[in-house]
């Protein structure tokens, strides 16, 4: 006979999983077809975009930098977080990531683990240190990029009928001055254009799932 702590570990570990496999659903076959449909997206530089507000400033710790990016999305919470619960196929929905899939742990919720096939290369392994169901959630990344420290944070504010998505970068870099140099010169930008980018495609693709997109009909729930 279960305890009723026990019973409550297994109750929220059943939701947690449909949630994860719900938004799964979303994106490889929203209404019997095959998937997103993500538009191919020009490799080129982009263009700042007037909806993103920046942000970015030293941390209360010395040695981490903080670079923050918003962006108000026309979708609404629950639809944005379908994409985000699909955590191993971010590359369904956004151009930053080539290649993505879900290597440890479960599907979404802290442990999960995701490899991320990037530009130039580079892979990325994320893993979910902290998960706020439907709100936010925060991921560990270790790359071959010159840092010590990584993560991510992802914030959903509704506004309304919309959605308010903050995304945070928290990183420290490898050597003293010569990382706080390259940091200042490169990593800052660098990140805040990766950023700006993951937020333009996170939007399309939440508007296409909530039939929001121009042209394109609203997709079934399931």
């Amino acid at each position: 006979m279960r305890t009723p702590l026990a019973a409550i570990a297994v109750a929220a570990a059943a939701t947690l999983s449909t949630g994860c496999q719900q938004g799964a659903s979303f994106l490889r076959d929203p209404a019997g077809g095959h998937g997103m449909g993500m538009p191919q997206v020009s490799s080129e530089p982009r263009l700042p975009d007037p909806t993103i507000q920046q942000v970015t400033h030293q941390s209360e710790t010395p040695k981490m930098t903080e670079v923050t990016r918003e962006r108000l999305f026309d979708a609404p919470p629950e639809e944005v977080w379908r994409l985000l619960a699909d955590y191993g196929n971010v590359h369904q929905y956004t151009s930053v990531v080539k290649h993505s899939k879900h290597t440890e742990g479960p599907a979404c919720g802290v442990g999960a683990v995701r490899q991320c096939d990037v530009m130039m290369g580079m892979k990325l392994r994320e893993e979910i240190v902290d998960w706020q169901e439907g709100r936010s959630l925060t991921v560990k990344i270790d790359s071959q990029m010159p840092t010590k420290e990584h993560y991510a944070t992802i914030e959903l504010e509704p506004v309304g009928e919309r959605t308010k998505v903050r995304m945070t970068a928290r990183y420290s870099t490898k050597g003293w001055v010569v990382g706080q140099a390259m940091d200042a010169l490169m990593m800052r930008s660098f990140m805040s254009r990766s950023m700006d980018n993951f937020l333009v495609d996170l939007d399309a693709s939440s508007m296409r799932l909530n039939g929001q997109a121009p042209g394109l009909p609203a997709l079934a729930a399931r």
